[in-house]
């Protein structure tokens, strides 16, 4: 009975150290047939636990348990393909030539297109250093919304037009014409002020108040103009195309303006100019006016010695520049043979006379 006792006790012993929940047929969960195949087919993707998206989390990337084998080409189809690619490549080739011509075309035209332009551009520069096509009038700087005849009429460059050596001297003179432009306007301020003077001592001071405004108007609004054309441009025209007989015709106006300058700041009562005679007799009434006329008698005289030491810098230029008289003179002589209106003189004159003989 103790045997039996001992044995029975061994083999509970047994039976408590042993998995209980171990199968006798298979020990491994994934030893089952249908578990195998799902973890050779499938991929499971693990858990990510710091990715929002719960989808992204637990998507799976599905993998093939084996890879597709290509199929065999069949038996008879090896001249096919390979007569397939040549064609391919044939027009591939052709596709390419197609190309290649449509942009030598488009260069080409290109080509065409740039020499015309250049073409053009070259007319358009020698018609504009001939003087025949002229640039935009910039000058005088009116705003574009102004109506003529406050408009621009000419083009005023002097750092493009007018050569390196004298476009100082240029600008000087273009200083030159401004200052005869305000000094027009301070002697029309002057003669004003000096008609508002009081009559007295009979009637002295009062005279020609009526002809001096006048005349200082007309000043005003001629001498701007006449001195632009007739001596600044002059000027600028000549020194811009080289050509002598305009600086004679400057050198001949411009010494007339001199003349003017220096005869307003005399300042002859009744002649519309306030200059030093009618600033003293102006002193006698009212000291307001007179200084008024005194600034202007001033202006005038200082504008006079400004004109002739301008005179003096062009004349020492068209000296050391090679112009002379003769050069004038020729230049004179072809301007008179291509004018139309003096052929147009010479050919009625010669008609004339072989009709009277």
């Amino acid at each position: 009975n103790l045997s039996l006792h001992l044995t029975a006790a061994g083999k509970m012993a047994d039976d408590w150290t042993a998995n209980p929940f171990e199968s006798k047929e298979a020990a491994s969960p994934f030893s089952d047939p249908s578990v195998q195949a799902a973890t050779k087919t499938q991929d499971i993707g693990e858990y990510n636990p710091f990715v929002k998206d719960s989808n992204a989390a637990t998507t799976a990337s599905v993998k093939t348990a084996a890879p597709v084998e290509p199929r065999a080409a069949p038996s008879g189809g090896g001249g096919s393909s390979s007569s397939s690619g040549g064609g391919s490549g044939a027009a591939t080739d052709f596709a390419n030539s197609v190309r290649e011509k449509e942009l030598q075309q488009k260069e080409a035209e290109l080509a065409r297109r740039e020499a015309e332009i250049s073409k053009k551009e070259a007319k358009i520069d020698e018609k504009i250093a001939d003087g025949t096509l002229l640039p935009d009038p910039n000058f005088p700087p009116f705003p574009k919304w102004c109506i003529p005849p406050f408009k621009p009429f000419v083009y005023h460059n002097i750092k493009e037009e007018i050569p390196e050596d004298f476009q100082r001297t240029m600008r000087w003179m273009f200083y030159c014409w401004l200052l005869t432009v305000f000094m027009n306007l301070l002697n029309f301020f002057a003669m004003c002020a000096y008609a508002s003077l009081p009559s007295q001592n009979g009637g002295k001071s009062a005279d020609h108040k009526a002809t001096n405004i006048g005349l200082s108007i007309l000043y005003l609004v001629l001498f701007p103009v006449i001195s632009f054309y007739f001596w600044y441009r002059t000027l600028y025209n000549g020194a811009k195309k080289d050509r002598s007989i305009n600086f004679f015709l400057f050198f001949f106006v411009f010494a007339f303006q001199i003349f003017a300058d220096i005869f307003n700041a005399v300042g002859i009562n009744g002649m519309g100019a306030a200059g030093w005679i009618v600033a003293f007799t102006a002193q006698e009434y009212s000291a307001a006016a007179a200084a008024i006329i005194f600034v202007s008698a001033f202006g005038w005289s200082a504008l006079s010695a400004y004109s002739i030491v301008m005179i003096k810098l062009v004349h020492g230029y068209f000296r050391g520049s090679g112009k002379s008289m003769a050069k004038a003179q020729s230049e004179a002589a072809g301007a008179a043979a291509g004018s139309s209106v003096i052929q147009g003189a010479v050919v009625a004159a010669a008609t004339a006379g072989a009709n009277q003989a």
